[in-house]
């Protein structure tokens, strides 16, 4: 489905997509940036 169409797994998938229904689409850059 869509995380083998982004090639990461499921469960960072589900992560990602509860992060995006808490705090919208300004969560989504990767917090691992310094």
């Amino acid at each position: 489905m869509a995380a083998q169409r982004l090639g990461i797994p499921d469960r960072q998938c589900r992560r990602l997509l509860s992060r995006y229904n808490q705090s919208g689409p300004l969560s989504m850059p990767n917090r691992r940036r310094g």
